[in-house]
Parts: C-alpha cells; structure tokens; sequence
C-alpha cells in the first residue's frame, strides 16, 4: 500500500537529501583556523596564477613570428574586451623584471603563512576570543593581496601607463605589510621561547638528541618583507627616473 502510494520515491528523496546535508556538514571547516586556511589556499592559487602571468610576460620571445600576426592579435583581444596584447618594448620588459622579484616574495611570504602560522595555531591555539577575532581580520587581508597582484599583472600590459603601474606596486606592497602586521604579534607568532631553547643545548652548544636548531617563523617573515621593500623602493626609482624622462 505505502509502495503504491509513491513511498518508495518519497524514501529515495528523503535519502538523497539526508546524504547531501551530510556531506555539507563535512566540508564544512571544523574551526575558524580551518575556514582561514581554506580561504587563504583558494588564494594562494590566485597569485600563484598571477605570478606565472607574469613570467610568461618575461619569457615571451620578442623575435621571430610572434611579431608577425601582433596587430590581428590585438584586434581580436580588443574585440573580446580583454585589451591589448601587444608585445612589451625594451623599457617596459626591463620595468617587468624589475617588478617580477616582488610578486614572487609577496606569493611566497602569502604561501609561508599556512604552514607557519594556521597549522600551529591549530594544534595550540592561544586565547580563544583573541584569536578568533584576528583570524576574522585574515580572509579580507588575504583577499587584498589577490586583488592587488591582479591589479598589478593587468598594469603590465603593454602599453603600460607608469602612474598607475606604480600605483599598483605600492598598493601590492601595502596590502603584504597589512598582512604582516597582522601575522607578526604575539598572539599569532609566538616568539620563540629563548629560554626554553637554550636549556636543550648540550655542553658542546649541540641540541640534546641531535635536533636541528629551531628556527623562527617572525624573523622570517620579517626578512622576506625587507626584500619586498627593497624591490619596492629599486623599482620606485625606476619608475620615478622614466617620468622625469618621459619613457
């Protein structure tokens, strides 16, 4: 009678719908480190496709056939909306290479935060309410990079404008300074326990058991940031010398 009555399509859908809302309960992160780290993985794709954007835009063979179809190829991207695809001249290769080292440490100083920051603090995490608070500051942090370095690949393109390129080299930069301002605390790096450290030296200053030094996460970061300024400030001179020359 239940059969007849469509209990068995009733029962399927029930299923179908019970085995769907189980398997959003399980992608679903398991705590707010979790739902960080899944973000800042979704973006840490983003600029990697960035970067190699820019590579490609540095590898690109300026000789040969490449030359051959530039206009047709410019007509068809501008149709698309996609703007032009012209080839970079000599100064705006040499501007390329000179702004490529930055968007390399800005992906790898983004990349280096998962492992040393999110997966330590999933094992030990500090102050809940703390936490929880600057972990919610991190995804539109993150989101920042990503929109920057986009902004940044497209001022790339030939022809380049240097007012705007400049600007979106100090926008990408300020965006990776927020980020280590917010990483670099004592609730988010914990500095490394000095004491602690040096009571597993042995006599002969090796550590107890053959472990490797310890090394620290902030003082990495804060190097990495060093480099990103001095790029910043190489290619801001740059820039500033082909103004005043009107290249």
């Amino acid at each position: 009678m239940f059969a007849e009555d469509g209990g068995d399509d009733y029962l399927v859908r029930t299923g179908t719908v019970h085995d769907r809302i189980e398997k959003a309960r399980r992608e679903l992160p398991a705590d707010n480190v979790s739902a960080v780290k899944k973000r800042w993985k979704a973006d840490k794709g983003m600029l990697e496709d960035s970067l190699e954007e820019i590579s490609s835009m540095v590898e690109v063979d300026h000789q040969g056939e490449d030359d051959l179809d530039g206009d047709e190829l410019d007509d068809e991207w501008d149709e698309l909306g996609f703007g032009s695809a012209k080839t970079l001249s000599e100064a705006e290769l040499e501007r390329t290479k000179k702004i490529q080292p930055i968007a390399r440490f800005v992906t790898l100083f983004h990349k280096r935060v998962v492992p040393d920051v999110l997966v330590p603090l999933s094992s030990s995490p500090p102050d809940p309410n703390g936490l929880n608070q600057a972990l919610d500051a991190l995804p539109p942090l993150s989101n920042s990079v990503v929109v920057a370095m986009e902004e940044l690949v497209a001022a790339l393109y030939a022809p380049q404008k240097l007012n705007p390129l400049a600007a979106s080299v100090v926008s990408l930069v300020e965006a990776i300074r927020t980020v280590h301002a917010s990483i670099a605390t004592d609730l988010m790096l914990s500095p490394l326990n000095l004491e602690k450290d040096m009571s597993a030296l042995s006599i002969n200053g090796a550590k107890d058991g053959g472990e490797k030094k310890t090394k620290d996460p902030r003082k990495w970061f804060d190097s990495c940031l060093a480099q990103i300024d001095k790029s910043a400030k190489a290619v801001g001179e740059l820039l500033n010398s082909q103004v005043d020359n009107g290249t």
